[in-house]
Order: structure tokens, then sequence, then C-alpha cells
């Protein structure tokens, strides 16, 4: 079978094993025994076929590289390294005669030794074979003035929240595949898009439980709402007339695209200069934990007034303490139903909270001053689940309110319970990064800035998914 053949029925198997987990996730449930044995098979199939290719394409690879080996790389010595309009005449020169060449596979190592000559050519440094090499795969100019870093698709994105719910424990599969025909012509490698995205849902909590919905452009967001709740049927007599008509209270939610930055990222030249430096992986951490900080701050805490309205303040009073400076078990157990049924039933329902909360909650202690979460208490908060409560995960969300001097504080939200999957993020595009080149050479540093847009609400149509408690 030729490597053409061996990537259509590659691509085929990735169309199947992404069909069915949309289906199993879009329907929020595992797969059916009848579904599991096709789902275990599918990926089987898949995971060998990848085996045959990495031979293929190893081949490919090394031939190309023979190929190019008789071309002068770009800077060689007693050549200077070409500018950004030589680059794009040659780079469109080189585009032609590839189109009337197979395509050779793209590979994580092919995009980030291509994010390595963006980087170096950005310096004036010179380009190895290996780097223009990537650059031609690709059909990438290292010449452009930023970076496009593509997030991964919201299916993938899932996996991702998973793995950070875990707490890392679990191998992060099949990452890589979906980014031959949805991203195989960028140059971020996946180890960036990773590192950022594994980094915003640790700092913070919103992302681990919110639904992330990716737009292409940033025009505002409608999301229509119907609440027929307080509407009820009606016995007839005979012929009585079914009467006036009686209309739902119709709305709509809006997200917006407020633009978010990581501030500078300074990085030494010497570091740049050494091509052995991971500098996807160094900056994809900088950049992940810069805007997960921001973000989570403003998706928790947001006034909906030229930002994103947070969490907390789109949430609706659940429950008001008895003491300003305490909580119950009690108040806990009232809180969670204070949310109607309808939700509390539904994927995605849970506690969020301050890691200072959750640690007044785990001192709580009965009359006979035994500590109440703990599995060995039968009946207890824990019950049998000691990271639950009442049976409910929780999350924690550090930009909430902690404690005052070793107890909550007085007039504050401290807790959330409800559909928490309720609130959506609303990110729009890639993330840009940028290099500052001339505003950090008096220390030798060259400056990396990353933005993106993004908004985040809480979908509610009139009964309200989140409530909070708050101490009296």
């Amino acid at each position: 079978m030729t490597l053409k053949e061996l990537r259509e029925k590659l691509a085929e198997l990735a169309k199947v094993i992404r069909q069915m987990a949309d289906k199993a996730n879009n329907e929020k449930r595992d797969f059916t025994p009848e579904e599991k044995p096709q789902w275990e098979k599918a990926n089987a199939d898949y995971n060998a076929l990848l085996r045959q290719i990495e031979i293929a394409k190893r081949a490919a690879e090394v031939d190309a590289a023979t190929s190019a080996i008789d071309a002068p790389p770009a800077g060689a010595a007693g050549k200077p390294t070409p500018g950004r309009e030589d680059y794009d005449s040659r780079a469109a020169e080189e585009g032609r005669k590839d189109d009337r060449r197979a395509p050779v596979p793209v590979t994580e190592e092919t995009r980030a030794t291509a994010f390595q000559a963006w980087a170096r050519f950005q310096l004036g440094m010179e380009l190895e074979v290996r780097h223009e090499e990537a650059c031609k795969i690709l059909r990438f100019n290292p010449a452009r003035g930023f970076v496009d870093i593509p997030l991964v698709p919201s299916h993938q994105y899932r996996q991702i929240q998973e793995h950070v719910r875990s707490g890392g424990r679990r191998e992060l599969r099949d990452l890589s595949h979906v980014a031959g025909p949805t991203g195989g012509y960028t140059v971020a490698p996946e180890t960036l898009v990773r590192q950022i995205e594994l980094n915003m849902l640790y700092f913070g909590g919103v992302r681990q439980v919110a639904e992330t919905i990716r737009t292409a452009s940033g025009e505002p967001m409608t999301w229509p709402t119907a609440d027929d709740t307080t509407n009820t049927g009606a016995q007839l007599g005979e012929n009585t007339s079914i009467g006036s008509s009686t209309d739902p209270a119709f709305g709509k939610v809006t997200w917006n695209a407020y633009k978010f930055s990581s501030k500078p990222i300074l990085v030494p030249f010497e570091l740049l200069q050494d091509s052995a430096f991971d500098l996807a992986t160094v900056i994809g951490q900088m950049l992940g934990e810069r805007l997960g900080r921001i973000t989570n701050t403003r998706f928790t805490t947001g006034n909906a007034a030229g930002q994103p309205n947070g969490i907390v303040t789109a949430s609706t009073l659940g429950k008001t303490t008895a003491g300003a400076a305490a909580i119950t078990a009690d108040e806990i157990s009232d809180l969670t139903f204070s949310v109607d049924i309808a939700y509390r039933n539904q994927p995605g329902v849970g506690f969020m909270m301050s890691d200072g909360i959750l640690s007044y909650i785990r001192k709580l202690k009965s009359a006979n001053n035994e500590y109440i979460w703990t599995p060995n208490f039968v009946g207890g908060m824990a019950a049998d689940y000691p990271d639950r409560l009442f049976g409910y995960p929780y999350t924690i969300n550090n930009d909430m309110v902690g404690l005052t001097t070793g107890a909550p504080a007085t007039a504050t939200k401290t807790m959330l319970f409800g559909q928490l999957s309720k609130y959506k993020i609303r990110s729009v595009g890639a993330i840009r990064l940028y290099r500052l080149e001339e505003r950090y050479r008096d220390t030798d540093q060259d400056g990396f800035i990353a933005f993106v847009r993004e908004d985040g609400n809480l979908l509610s149509a009139g009964t309200a998914p989140i409530k909070h408690m708050l101490q009296a």
C-alpha cells in the first residue's frame, strides 16, 4: 500500500473515531456495549496504520533531506540572511514547485522545527537545512511578523479538561492526529498548543468545568433562551374553547470578544541562539499561566461591564448563612436543594469554592467532636466519596473569596453549587504570538507577547442553574 493510500485510509478511520467520540460526548454518555468493540477496533486499526505511515514517512523525509543537501542554506557563509521580500519571493516560487510534488507528511517535529526557524529568522540568525525543509513542508514563511497558535477543537479540549481534573495523572493520547486536516499547515507545534491549554486550565478552575465554544470571528454571539416553567396546561370541558395564547418568555444571552494579553515574556538571546532550546514548551507554559490567571479572574468575578460576566457574578442567591463568619453542613445541604432538581440530576453539576473555604469545611465536626468529612463517618458529608460533598464533586477556584483570620468573611459569596457546565466560555480564533525585537535590546533580550479574545457568560433561561452561598 502506498503512502498516499495509507494516509487516505487513516483519514477515513480518523473520521470514524471523531464521529463516535463526538456522538458520545454530545450525548454526555459512555459507549454502549455495541459501540465499545467498534471503538476499540477503530483505535487499534488507527494505531497500526500510524506505525506503517511512520515507516513510510521516515523514508520520504530521508529522501527529501538528501535532495536538499546540495542547496546552500539561507545565511550560509559569505551570504547574508535573506530579507523578508527575498524570502517571500523565493517561498512563492518554492510553493509553485511544491504544488507539483506529492505532499510530505507533517509531524510534530516538523512544526517545532519551523517554529524554531521563525524565532531564529526574527533574530537575523542563519537557518539550517532542517529549518528550511520544515518551512517548505508547512509552506510557512518564517519572515512573517507573527504566528497564529490554533487551539484544539472542542472535543479534544474536553479530553484536556478530564486530564486536568484527574490531576494530570493520565496520559494524553491521540492529540496529534487532528493536526493533519485541521492544522497540518500551521507552524505552531502541538507542544506549544498543549502547554497553553493545560496551563490555562491549571490556573483557575472555571475552565475545568465550563464549556468552551470556539468561533472564527469576534462579532457578538447570541444564544436564544425560552422559559415556559410558569405555564401549565389546562383541563377542558366538552365544547369549551382553548382560550387565548399563553407564550413562553423568550430572551437571549450574549457573548462578546474581549482582548487579553500575556504581557511581554523576556527571553535572553543566548537561549534563542541555542538550537536545542525547547522554546515551545517554555513559552507555552508562561503564556498559558499568564493568560490563565487573568481570564480565570474575569470568568470568576467579572462585572459584565466591558468585561466577562463572571460565574460568581452571574449566580443567584441560594442560601444565606445564619452566622456571618461560619458555615454549617446543614447550610451546604440547603444550598444544594436550592438548585432545581432538573439541574441537580444533569452532568456537570457540582460545587466551586476557594481552597481556604474547602479547608474550613473539612474541619467541621459533629456533636461528638468527630470530623464530618470522613468516609468513616456513616452518613457524613463525604459518605463513601472523600473527594465529594454530599455525593457531588467540587472544583477549587482561588479567585473566589477565601478565609479572613481563619473564618469566612461577612457578606461574601463563599460557595457555588449547580450545573457549572452552563457557564460558557467563548474563544475567538487563534492566540496571536508576536516577537518584540528592538524594545528590550539594551538588555539583549527578545520579548514575546500573546493576545487572545474571549468572553464568558452563564446560559440561563430563567430558572437559575447556579446558586451561591452568602455569608450573613
